[in-house]
């Protein structure tokens, strides 16, 4: 709203500022404390507004996964999280000027690749509903629980809209079973022991060094770094808690380290400088 009148983004040439979308149909926004608007499409990607700069990614012009979905919020350090209508939980993580994101669908042990809605709480889970899985509940990689009618009192395992108040009720609208209140707290399990990694220096230049904790730490490891893009540029495994990547040759920007043992994954942010 601009002294009284509506600033209309659409698909045409008379879009605000000359921000043309890819499409008309928005299917999930939220704002940022700082301002910033996501929005996430039907058939249009993804979309940024922060006042006059609009920055979008779809299919066409990045490795986008999916340009249609249900859903979008910010985690506490203003991650992105991205309901995908056909691809599972998108993670977009640093600058939402830079690409940089991961999936975590029916590849990574979640029930279903059809994400239809998602919600947030104060702890950083993610709540998500799915068309034919029930409700996952999402701490991180690896550490998630899902809620079904064969587990619980869900009454339909496709969930279409969410809503968790202050109180920490998770309320779940289902397709054909009506609307269930759940206890946010029900369904998750204590995690197994986790492994802990540190990685240094961070920023790196032309080598870094992975020093893990834990019971998990030990024993056979996969790694593989990924750039901005998502392409892997490094990869290979460890058998013990320590070992070296060789960064040689690698351009400067943002990185991502993935560090998956047999019951979960690992992630962690890194900067070439």
């Amino acid at each position: 709203m601009q002294d009284g009148q509506l600033a209309l983004y659409n698909d045409t040439p008379e879009s605000h500022l000359g921000h043309q979308l890819f499409g008309p149909h928005m299917l999930g926004t939220a704002t940022r404390a700082d301002g910033l608007v996501g929005v996430y499409t039907r058939n249009a990607g993804l979309v940024y507004l922060d006042g006059a700069d609009m920055v979008d990614y779809t299919s066409y012009n990045s490795t986008f996964p999916d340009n249609s979905g249900n859903g979008l919020v910010f985690d506490s350090a203003g991650d992105r999280w991205l309901a995908s209508a056909a691809t599972g939980l998108i993670w977009h993580f640093g600058p939402y000027t830079e690409p940089g994101w991961t999936t975590y669908g029916t590849n990574a042990g979640l029930p279903d690749n059809t994400m239809t809605c998602i919600a947030i709480g104060p702890d950083d889970r993610k709540y998500v509903g799915t068309e034919i899985g029930g409700l996952v509940l999402f701490d991180g990689p690896g550490q998630w629980s899902v809620l079904d009618q064969a587990n619980s009192g869900l009454p339909d395992d496709h969930v279409r809209c969410l809503l968790l108040t202050d109180e920490g009720t998770l309320w779940a609208g289902t397709n054909s079973g009506g609307l269930a209140r759940l206890d946010a707290a029900l369904g998750m399990t204590d995690p197994p022991p986790e492994a802990h990694f540190t990685v240094f220096p961070n920023p790196f230049t032309d080598r870094l060094h992975v020093r893990g904790t834990g019971g998990h730490a030990h024993g056979q490891l996969r790694w593989r770094m990924l750039d901005p893009l998502g392409a892997t540029v490094r990869s290979g495994t460890a058998a013990g808690p320590a070992w070296s990547v060789d960064a040689h040759g690698l351009a400067d920007g943002m990185y991502l380290l993935e560090v998956r043992r047999a019951s979960s994954v690992s992630y962690h942010r890194l900067i070439r400088d």
